[in-house]
């Protein structure tokens, strides 16, 4: 498969998983706590699937590189859910808020942390990819003169 082939049908899976994303949340009345919170559930056994997912190709790939960037993937997984969950609250806590008061405004900042992230992750891909794509075009054998010219 070509490099370009390859980026279209990862781009295509990003884009599915995006509009899935976007239409749960357009067809979900927000008003609606037990709404939101079937949509949670199902999210929520969705990214742990993925975790797992994850955790089983690290266990099982036999490629130094595969393993490591999955593991990655997990370490900053493990450390944001942890973060969110032990830290988070502590850092927010105010005397005028209660622990779901605080809760509620850790959730808010890690949302708005998370989707940042998720901006910066398209754009690290989109540097990746004309990456590869450019060392593609070049391989005439010479390697690349500077570390920058890797990503």
């Amino acid at each position: 498969m070509q490099a370009q082939e390859f980026f279209a049908v990862k781009l295509q899976e990003l884009d599915g998983q995006y509009r899935q994303l976007r239409e749960g949340l357009e067809h979900c009345p927000l008003d609606d706590r037990a709404s939101v919170r079937r949509l949670l559930a199902g999210l929520r056994e969705e990214c742990e699937q993925r975790a797992s997912e994850l955790e089983r190709r690290a266990a099982g790939s036999r490629s130094p590189a595969v393993a490591e960037l999955t593991e990655a993937q997990l370490t900053y997984y493990r450390q944001t859910r942890r973060l969110l969950e032990e830290r988070l609250p502590g850092y927010i806590h105010s005397e005028d808020s209660d622990a779901a008061q605080d809760q509620a405004e850790a959730l808010a900042l890690y949302a708005e942390f998370a989707l940042d992230f998720a901006a910066q992750a398209m754009r690290c891909a989109l540097l990746a990819g004309l990456s590869a794509l450019d060392a593609q075009l070049g391989c005439d054998g010479a390697a690349p003169t500077r570390k920058e010219e890797l990503l």
